[in-house]
């Protein structure tokens, strides 16, 4: 369903507009940041309670390529510092309880795109996912589960 309008509600109960796109889901959950978007190129993503994931964050830098990620209660959040500015794909394989911390992240503003929500497990939660990301503007057509009102 390309071109269909969603709002996504943040935590804050801020809601941005993105647009629905037809994506096929691959393994991973895949997302698109833009670390142009606002001040430094520092992206987090917040996974929380059981957590057991490969993160290949597409680019060099400080807890950048590709990480193991482990742990039976993760609270805190998994980054990665680019050294370079720019637009990179960062995907996320494996098992995690909640994306999400219910407060604002690193980055979140540089997420422009969800491409997939893959075949992750274990998935429980996402609230606040995507709190703060004012710049996420295409969300896949799984995404029905925060977008009632979408169809097709």
């Amino acid at each position: 369903m390309t071109g269909k309008e969603c709002p996504l509600c943040t935590l804050n109960m801020r809601c941005v507009t993105t647009t629905i796109t037809s994506v096929t889901p691959g393994t991973a959950m895949v997302l698109v940041v833009d670390t142009t978007k606002s001040a430094g190129t520092t992206v987090a993503l917040p996974l929380r309670g059981a957590v057991d994931v490969s993160i290949d964050w597409g680019g060099a830098g400080t807890g950048c390529g590709t990480v193991a990620v482990q742990s039976a209660n993760r609270l805190n959040d998994v980054s990665c510092t680019y050294t370079t500015a720019g637009t990179y794909t960062v995907r996320v394989s494996g098992t995690f309880a909640r994306f999400g911390s219910g407060s604002p992240y690193a980055g979140s503003d540089k997420i422009t795109a969800v491409t997939s929500f893959g075949a992750v497990s274990g998935v429980t939660g996402l609230s606040g996912a995507f709190y703060g990301a004012s710049n996420l503007v295409a969300v896949p057509a799984s995404a029905r589960w925060c977008c009632p009102a979408a169809t097709g």
